[in-house]
């Protein structure tokens, strides 16, 4: 899968993430009862009826951001991004008051996750860094701000991958993305499928076995794909060895146990410690975790949950996922922002 197709699968975990947060709504006038019209639209997935509401709200009070912003998020539940980044940049206002420039900061994030969602990256990093982290994610609960957080952190890996002048650099980010303690999910995936789409075989499988064990099955599949398209058979027949032998019905430890007797009596490198697991398809974990961005990116977290726990009985080592699955838990059980 390319990475560009990836990108538009995941569209990041906004929808919900921030809707409302932070705005005062009282009173029970017209306008205020086609906006919690509009909320329950929303909530059921029915976007063109709610940003007709929303609209209709707007119409009778012009002024009150609320409204606006609302429009913007049903103009993303509709995938027209263009729009939602109109709507959002209505909003900006040059201002040293600290709710106006709370606003701006929900704006530049609708905007950037707007661009995104266009392949517009160098204009998702300028709001990105428009937004001030600190009264963007005051205003909100602290799972959905850590939420936001994260979607920030994929968009600005994503885009300055996309943005990388050379390859130098792109190795530059490379290393500095996967040498870093708190790296970003899926980082690893993402500059490999970069290096690989560029036709870097090399690179690609250096990064997808940098810090792992080379039994590792999502590395063991990458490794093929790529030894298989630059040529190298013999690499190639190893690694999907490797593969049929993990995924053997049945006789896991036998097969691995032949095989690395097989590689010994041939002068390969011994694998020892090989994970008798049973992976029922060979691309099983990035199957998954391509599962979870659809179903985050959708907002439907008591989905992308499933898909993290499935993810997790493959891959339970996984660290950054368990913290992922506590995150998405803690989000479900706030998911009440109205």
């Amino acid at each position: 899968m390319k990475l560009n197709k990836k990108i538009n699968r995941m569209r990041v975990k906004l929808f919900s993430m921030a809707l409302a947060a932070g705005f005062a709504f009282t009173g029970c006038s017209n306008a205020d009862s086609l906006y919690q019209q509009g909320v329950s639209e929303y909530k059921a997935g029915n976007y063109e009826e709610a940003l007709s509401k929303f609209e209709a709200a707007h119409k009778e009070k012009p002024d009150y951001a609320l409204y606006i912003f609302n429009m913007a998020y049903a103009n993303i539940g509709l995938s027209d991004y263009a729009k939602a980044e109109e709507t959002a940049a209505s909003l900006i206002r040059e201002s040293d008051v600290e709710m106006i420039r709370e606003n701006n900061s929900k704006a530049y994030y609708i905007m950037a996750v707007s661009e995104f969602a266009q392949g517009k990256y160098k204009e998702t990093l300028k709001n990105i860094d428009n937004i001030e982290e600190e009264l963007f994610s005051g205003s909100m609960p602290e799972e959905q701000a850590k939420g936001c957080k994260g979607a920030m952190e994929r968009m600005i890996l994503i885009s300055k991958l996309n943005t990388a002048p050379n390859d130098s650099e792109l190795e530059r980010l490379c290393n500095e993305y996967l040498a870093s303690e708190d790296a970003v999910l899926g980082a690893r995936e993402y500059f490999a499928r970069k290096f690989f789409d560029k036709g870097k075989y090399e690179s690609a499988v250096r990064i997808a076995f940098s810090g792992r064990d080379p039994e590792d099955i999502t590395g063991a599949y990458f490794a093929y794909v790529a030894y298989k398209e630059a040529g190298n058979s013999d690499e190639a027949k190893r690694m999907e060895q490797l593969l049929l032998s993990l995924n053997a019905a049945n006789e896991y430890e036998k097969s691995v146990k032949q095989y690395v007797s097989f590689n010994s009596e041939n002068g390969n490198e011994k694998i020892e410690g090989i994970p008798f697991v049973n992976y029922t398809q060979l691309d099983s974990v990035q199957t998954k975790l391509d599962e979870i961005n659809e179903n985050e990116a959708k907002g439907d977290f008591e989905q992308a949950l499933e898909s993290i726990n499935s993810y997790l009985e493959l891959y339970p080592e996984d660290e950054m996922m368990v913290k992922e699955q506590e995150l998405i838990k803690n989000i479900i059980s706030n998911q009440n922002y109205y």
